[in-house]
């Protein structure tokens, strides 16, 4: 497996957000980047999906046995030569799946120098300790020794050009991209610091979890206006996010803010610590909210992101209660309640999906009332943190009362 899939950048930064979450890490390039040279390009199912993700075609360069897009990113072209990509990766924007995103493997390939100037290992530990430590993301990195790791480090053996210091894979299935590829011969072999290394690492596992580059507008990197993915709370340009492009002699100085809110967005922790964002969106005539940003991500199948509803935890915290969640498919109607005796295990057409997220029961310090509302004209069910939003109801809308209090 190599790599097939979207990837986020922070509406800022990212992702990361990117992720998003980002919650998105070097610059993969130089400052003085080559332009790809206008050529044409062959015709493949691989660059088929490539330009489905709105990468430019000028940012596309290719090589016998793949494309390399943006500088960095690598897209193999035996991975679609029978199926193409699966229609999940195709048709959402998934990063990594929740059961994968907290023992991502890294190995590093006996290709990579264990001394001398291209030695990359200390660093690479270091990348590993820096994604580690931010708080409330479920990301853990494990670096190991077993051939079937998630993320294989090694050397590029020739394969990139002059001016890309290194190059990653994007997540495809629910799995980490997976490789980084290290080109030793950068700008004609130049001298690479420790800082840098460590920078160039900590941006290329960026890419293998999903990030794209903050800066991709300003870097032409996509099509017309649509580009890579914003993550919520997040800026447009972040000048500090270490998912920039174009930055690969940057020397590491750490995380931006908007670094760490796009990998908290987009990776939550979901445990009884951290309160974790709650999405909120409408589509195909129904209101939907979810902790997890892979079902819908900034949108897809008819369904558009409107806002980061609230935080609500992933696990049971002190003090608060489950809130339910039900799915009627004859009304295309999602019902979340804190009370179980409402639908019970599911009656009137309602199915029980299970415990959505956690959420307070009364009304507390730093808590915010989650009003609920019935539209009747649409059958649909609408929770909102702004009374103002709705109100007391109205024609075809009826106020419900305040299903529960949670974080804003």
């Amino acid at each position: 497996m190599k790599i097939k899939s979207l990837c986020y950048i922070r509406g800022a930064i990212i992702f990361l957000a990117l992720v998003t979450v980002f919650p998105c890490l070097t610059g993969c390039e130089s400052p003085e980047e080559v332009r790809v040279p206008e050529v044409e390009l062959t015709q493949t199912a691989a660059l088929d999906h490539i330009l489905s993700l709105d990468f430019s075609p000028d940012r596309i360069e290719e090589f016998p046995d793949f494309y390399l897009v943006e500088g960095d990113i690598l897209f193999y072209k035996d991975d679609y030569a029978k199926d193409g990509p699966s229609t999940e990766q195709a048709s959402t924007n998934a990063l990594i799946s929740r059961g994968n995103q907290n023992n991502v493997t890294v190995r590093i390939d006996g290709s990579m120098p264990s001394g001398g100037a291209d030695n990359w290992r200390p660093e690479i530990q270091q990348a590993i300790n820096d994604w580690n430590s931010v708080g409330c993301s479920r990301i853990r990195l494990v670096l190991t020794t077993s051939s079937t790791a998630d993320i294989t480090i090694r050397s590029d053996f020739g394969a990139l050009g002059n001016n890309v210091i290194a190059s990653a894979s994007f997540p495809s299935n629910g799995n980490p991209g997976s490789f980084i590829q290290v080109n030793f011969d950068f700008l004609n072999n130049t001298n690479v610091s420790s800082g840098q290394k460590r920078y160039n690492m900590v941006h290329e596992f960026g890419h293998c979890l999903g990030f794209r580059h903050t800066n991709w507008a300003g870097r032409n990197e996509g099509v017309g206006t649509v580009g890579a993915n914003y993550i919520p709370q997040t800026p447009v340009n972040d000048s500090n996010s270490i998912m920039n492009g174009g930055t690969a002699l940057n020397s590491w100085v750490g995380f931006s803010s908007f670094d760490v809110k796009a990998l908290q967005n987009i990776y939550p922790a979901l445990n009884t610590t951290c309160p974790a964002p709650f999405y909120r969106y409408f589509g195909n005539g129904n209101h939907f909210y979810t902790t997890d940003w892979s079902v819908f991500g900034s949108g897809r199948s008819g369904y558009n992101l409107e806002s980061i509803q609230c935080r609500v935890f992933g696990a049971q915290a002190s003090g608060t209660v489950p809130l339910y969640r039900y799915y009627n498919a004859s009304a295309n109607n999602h019902f979340f309640t804190t009370n179980f005796n409402e639908l019970g295990s599911g009656r009137a057409g309602y199915n029980y999906e299970g415990v959505q997220a956690y959420v307070y029961p009364n009304a507390g310090t730093g808590r915010v009332p989650l009003y609920r509302y019935f539209l009747t004209g649409s059958v649909d069910h609408f929770y909102t943190t702004n009374f103002n939003e709705l109100g007391n109801g109205g024609s075809g809308v009826i106020y419900e009362g305040i299903a529960c209090y949670v974080l804003p």
